[in-house]
């Protein structure tokens, strides 16, 4: 943000584009790797997990790609505001894995 400005739909698309294959390829490709990093027990079960949720991952990223190829204002919001969704849906799940403070 520079300047008061904010990043136009197209570039915030190509960015969720960027950002999600790379997470798609860390879960499909090194699913042993997120899980030390998280101390999850790595089993036949966990890596499965890691692998289906690299697959959801992808459907979102696709769809953000194909929406910033799009001249579709409609599209551009509809991907938006599903990844939005799924980002608020992770960061909850996140919190809801933290210690309890109290």
């Amino acid at each position: 943000l520079s300047g008061g400005r904010v990043m136009d739909k197209s570039t915030t698309l190509y960015t969720i584009t960027a950002a999600g294959s790379l997470y798609t390829a860390h879960m499909l490709l090194a699913p042993r790797f997120y899980l030390s990093q998280a101390k999850i027990d790595e089993n036949f079960d966990t890596i499965g997990l890691c692998r289906g949720l690299g697959g959801g991952i992808i459907g979102l990223t696709s769809m953000a790609y194909m929406a910033a190829k799009s001249s579709s204002e409609e599209l551009k919001l509809a991907a938006l505001c599903s990844g939005a969704t799924a980002f608020v849906a992770w960061t909850v799940n996140n919190a809801c894995a933290l210690p309890p403070v109290l």
